[in-house]
């Protein structure tokens, strides 16, 4: 299913404060609404055959439907962060991911690092690497992440990087699906994520700027 772009012409507006485009109109307010739909519907125990009220007004939607409004909430984000402003936002996780895979705990064997962020900072990390991947039933953007999902960085003992999307099926309950679904491309070399990394520097002039000041090196 395709989701409609937004009335560009209307609906965007740029921030003389901020120096961000805002997108306006109906394609926040849908967003908003799919959140307000989804939250309480996934982390909610007993909600999976509950109905929806807003006041005198019962919404009998199943959980398939709602996961449906859901991708405005991944559409929106989509459009609203341009690929340069990920890859700017993300180069410190992306330090941090880097680092714990070429010489940290996570390359050695049975050695695990965990990062806790939002579903933005996947985003980053998607924008830089250029990953892609499809969580079904979830749609909306190259790489749609429900609450609690996560990528997965695995090395294996020739050096191979495997990464896998770990998303759950959110139905209402405290026992949902949880599915690992192989990204696109499904692995990376030290070199290949490092060369990806430097690729997104040379053309970001203020994300090369950023890793500078802060004394980031991906090689």
């Amino acid at each position: 299913m395709s989701l409609p772009l937004p009335y560009f012409s209307r609906d965007v507006h740029w921030n003389n404060k901020t120096k961000e485009a805002r997108i306006e109109g109906s394609l926040p307010t849908l967003k908003y609404f799919a959140q307000n739909l989804m939250y309480p519907r996934a982390s909610g125990l007993g909600l999976e055959n509950k109905s929806i009220e807003y006041g005198n007004l019962t919404v009998n939607l199943s959980t398939s439907e709602i996961i449906n409004m859901y991708s405005w909430e991944f559409y929106a984000r989509e459009l609203s962060t341009a690929p340069s402003e990920k890859a700017l936002q993300g180069l410190e996780i992306m330090n941090a991911v880097y680092q714990a895979l070429s010489s940290g705990v996570a390359s050695k064997p049975g050695g695990t690092h965990i990062y806790a962020g939002h579903d933005g900072t996947i985003d980053f990390l998607r924008a830089i690497l250029n990953l892609t991947w499809e969580a079904p039933p979830y749609y909306g953007s190259p790489g749609p992440t429900p609450p609690t999902s996560a990528l997965m960085f695995t090395r294996h003992p020739d050096g191979r990087v495997q990464i896998d999307d770990v998303y759950p099926v959110l139905n209402g309950s405290l026992t949902p699906q949880i599915r690992t679904q192989a990204v696109s491309p499904a692995s990376l070399s030290l070199e290949e994520m490092s060369k990806r990394v430097n690729d997104v520097l040379n053309k970001n002039s203020a994300a090369a700027a950023c890793a500078e000041k802060l004394g980031l090196k991906f090689r």
